[in-house]
């Protein structure tokens, strides 16, 4: 059983062995991208290729991965997440190059962008290791729901690839995971948020909304993630940070 009894907890650690520190849970939400199979990776080799693109054609490479970055994280609420909005933020980047510099957008450049997307999309969302066994260990013990954000098709074919949905109870793709999503989760599915867990990599989309709905959180702290990812943790005692999903074994 997992403790909950310090704000931010990071396993390893000790866990006092009394009841009132203990939480029973029912239901267990796990995100996909970067905490079940590898994203970032594909997004960044799909990023290097576009601009080594742009660099071979005498734009400064920092300064269009700046405006990239600026494009991709306002994708939301313009374009959306995954392939196609990836693909989106890289067109946006393209005009804008290329209005400065009169160039036009020739065939090459579509084929290329749409090269990018298909890497992307068809990338094989192999498991972590130890994800299987682990889930093989909590389908036993709880309720498991895959709960991720982006365009619905595309990532349950993610799922599928996989090979993971036989683990899951339901698996349930939002285009984003904020607080009132989290909220309408508790409404819809009627949870009850003192017995549901939330684990994920992201503080931003899977740890600080959730608790902030009243559910309990458990990040998987990566190296590198998506900048719009990023965000300062809330202070709670429902927070605990782990680094590998292995690691739930020993305290769920």
């Amino acid at each position: 059983m997992l403790n909950f009894s310090d704000s931010h907890l990071e396993y390893p650690c000790s866990t006092r062995d009394t009841k009132s520190d203990k939480k029973q849970f029912e239901v267990v939400l796990i995100d996909a991208d970067d905490t079940l199979w590898e994203n970032y990776f594909y997004f960044e080799k799909a990023r290097e290729t576009f601009l080594n693109f742009m660099e071979k054609h005498r734009f400064n490479k920092e300064e269009v991965n700046y405006y990239l970055n600026h494009f991709d994280t306002k994708r939301l609420e313009e374009i959306g997440f995954g392939s196609n909005g990836f693909k989106k933020a890289m067109e946006f980047t393209l005009n804008h190059f290329y209005k400065q510099t009169n160039k036009e957008i020739t065939k090459t450049e579509k084929e290329l962008l749409e090269k990018i997307k298909n890497f992307i999309y068809n990338q094989p969302s192999i498991p972590y290791p130890g994800v299987k066994e682990t889930l093989e260990y909590l389908k036993r013990r709880y309720k498991l729901i895959l709960l991720t954000k982006g365009e619905e098709e595309e990532q349950l074919k993610k799922v599928k690839r996989s090979g993971l949905s036989q683990y899951f109870n339901a698996s349930i793709v939002l285009n984003d995971k904020t607080e009132k999503h989290y909220r309408d989760l508790i409404v819809n599915l009627k949870l009850n948020p003192e017995k549901t867990v939330m684990i994920g990599n992201s503080p931003k989309s899977d740890i600080n909304p959730a608790v902030k709905a009243g559910m309990y959180g458990i990040l998987i702290k990566r190296e590198k993630q998506w900048i719009y990812e990023e965000e300062e943790l809330v202070k709670s005692d429902r927070i605990i940070i782990i680094h590998s999903f292995k690691e739930l074994k020993n305290i769920l």
